[in-house]
């Protein structure tokens, strides 16, 4: 979307779905969190760090607006 717009809605028409449980996965011993400037893996434990990722999925019902 370019900047300087924005979208516009009437969201009491709208309802949140839960399609899946959220989920947490993660590693707290050694991340692969390399670059170009440092390709070696980082210990996480000793550098005190976590590295996660966090997933939930989700989706919009458009309800009709005579509730």
């Amino acid at each position: 979307m370019p900047a300087g717009e924005a979208i516009v809605g009437d969201l009491s028409t709208v309802s949140p779905l839960y399609l899946n449980s959220q989920r947490i996965v993660w590693n707290p011993y050694m991340g692969d969190t390399a670059t170009e400037g440092t390709p070696a893996p980082r210990d996480l434990f000793r550098r005190n760090e976590v590295v996660f990722r966090a997933e939930i999925r989700v989706g919009l019902e458009k309800m009709s607006a005579n509730r």
